[in-house]
């Protein structure tokens, strides 16, 4: 008396489709890891720093901050300017941040100009930018952020 579910025939084919469906997953599994790996490397083009799922703070305590392009993914950041020292010349800061918060701490007699291109992102600007104040350090915070929380602060 034989005891089987599936012919011989069955069987092998069964197995053929089971082998092909693995295939296909573990294709599709590293065409997504590469996908992701060539977005990272895109995104962090051209910065300086590059924070991805973390919690930092970068401090510029008695540092001259002239230029900075700091690009966070899926982190929160801090960026502490409140005891840098000025430079002469007009000073940049750049943002590219996807699905991350950033806050950004001035000196409360720096000029600061925020502009940027906001997309579904919270910004919250205190900081002052004062055209007749000649004298003041002049920051121009740029940004790109996608999805994200940017604070500005003068304190």
């Amino acid at each position: 008396m034989k005891c089987c579910f599936f012919k011989k025939k069955e069987v092998k084919k069964y197995n053929k489709n089971i082998i092909f469906v693995v295939a296909g997953v573990v294709v599709a599994l590293i065409l997504v890891l590469l996908k992701g790996i060539c977005f990272i490397n895109k995104f962090k083009k051209n910065s300086d720093r590059f924070f991805a799922f973390k919690t930092e703070e970068v401090n510029y305590d008695d540092e001259l901050f002239t230029d900075e392009c700091i690009s966070s993914l899926f982190s929160n950041v801090k960026i502490d300017l409140k005891n840098a020292d000025a430079s002469d010349n007009p000073m940049n800061l750049c943002l590219k941040t996807k699905y991350a918060s950033v806050v950004v701490e001035t000196p409360a007699d720096w000029n600061v100009k925020v502009q940027g291109n906001p997309v579904k992102t919270n910004i919250i600007n205190e900081a002052v930018f004062d055209k007749d104040n000649y004298d003041a350090p002049l920051l121009f915070i740029n940004y790109f952020a996608e999805s994200s929380n940017i604070e500005i602060k003068s304190k």
